[in-house]
């Protein structure tokens, strides 16, 4: 194999495939990099056994066509040279890296113990197709929702749940959750997969913010995203994903403030830390009748902050103050992509709330944190 690129295309190709090796070669191949010139493209793939990441340029000069696998150690190699003309060649089961005058040499390993992933072909079944910017901008609305760890690994992934032609995606830690409903789909089919979370982190990275038709395909172990130059295959979840439907509560209490307002007052709510890390920082919402929202943020060794937000609208029929108290940080969380004004749908400060904005795809429950009273001195 021998090839001539430019160190850019060829840095930016490493760094987006390395994101589908381990750092260690824990389980062999997992962190190599396949690379192949052949039909006038390069080609580079990488499988961690969880993620597999497939991409291809035609801006290349192949000299001689042939395939090798190297270390992921490439990419940084690869990224820290010169933007200047590359030239790639094997030789003596090394692959030389010539950039100028210089010369680098990365060993080999055999073709045969490369655990190529599959993208396509039989036991595939495309379910949908969709927009890359409409697609990068609904997955990027729920992600955050879902759990980093779990004692129910479901909840480690989002849900696309296809149905009646809208591509649905959820995401949950059980104390918050997001959905997100995009209805301009093309070829939908009725499927229901959980997907991990961290390959939409890295799928999420090669989605560009155009017009590119981004297509998805299933075999029921793997969801494949296909792009106009990149393939990238994410292991599914097993199990059955709660229904999201049930936990969107009833419209009883409605408040609807300014975002930056309320934005804001968070921040400055979470510029003063806990005492402990592990410390939940508490803002406390008081709603009341007289279309003022009041907020309260106590840090252990900081102090109090009580803030006032105007309400844009309340349809609160409240006679006397009601108390609810969330987990400041999901509510920055929520409120980050949210748009210029804020709704607060609730019933009771028991049961969970729902919070949406001017876009209507995208809607987010929240839990209220159980704020009890210690038995000796009676204070909350």
């Amino acid at each position: 194999m021998k090839l001539l690129i430019e160190q850019k295309k060829l840095a930016d190709m490493l760094n987006i495939a390395a994101r589908a090796t381990t750092k260690r070669d824990i389980v062999p191949g997992t962190s190599w990099v396949h690379m192949e010139a052949a039909n006038g493209k390069l080609t580079i793939t990488a499988n961690d056994l969880k993620i597999a990441i497939k991409i291809s340029t035609a801006d290349v000069e192949i000299v001689k066509e042939g395939a090798v696998v190297v270390s992921n150690l490439i990419a940084d190699f690869v990224s820290k040279l010169d933007a200047r003309p590359i030239t790639l060649e094997v030789k003596d089961s090394k692959l030389a890296i010539m950039y100028g005058k210089s010369k680098g040499t990365l060993n080999t390993f055999d073709k045969n113990d490369w655990i190529s992933p599959r993208f396509e072909g039989e036991g595939f079944e495309e379910i949908f197709a969709v927009k890359s910017n409409v697609f990068r901008k609904a997955l990027d609305a729920v992600i955050f929702a879902a759990a980093t760890e779990n004692y129910r690994p479901i909840f480690t992934g989002v849900l696309f749940d296809l149905k009646d032609g809208v591509l649905n995606l959820v995401a949950s830690d059980t104390h918050k959750l997001a959905w997100y409903a995009v209805t301009d789909v093309e070829n939908p089919v009725k499927k229901r997969v959980v997907v991990h979370t961290k390959g939409l982190k890295e799928f999420l990275r090669v989605l560009k913010d155009a017009e590119d038709l981004v297509t998805a395909s299933t075999n029921g172990n793997t969801i494949v995203f296909k792009t106009e130059n990149t393939l990238v295959s994410i292991n599914l979840i097993n199990g059955q994903y709660p229904d999201y439907r049930a936990v969107i509560p009833q419209v009883e209490h409605t408040i609807k403030m300014n975002t930056s307002d309320l934005r804001a007052t968070i921040e400055r709510f979470l510029a003063l830390p806990q005492d402990n890390k592990l410390q939940i920082p508490v803002a406390k919402l008081f709603i009341n009748g007289n279309g003022e929202l009041r907020m309260e943020y106590v840090s252990d060794i900081a102090g109090t902050v009580t803030e006032i937000i105007a309400l844009e609208e309340s349809s609160s029929s409240l006679e006397t103050e009601m108390a609810i108290s969330f987990n400041a940080a999901y509510i920055q969380e929520i409120i980050k992509g949210i748009g210029p004004s804020t709704q607060l749908v609730f019933i009771d400060p028991l049961r969970p709330a729902l919070v949406t904005g001017e876009n209507e795809a995208a809607k987010y429950v929240i839990t209220p944190l159980l704020i009890r009273k210690n038995p000796h001195t009676g204070e909350k």
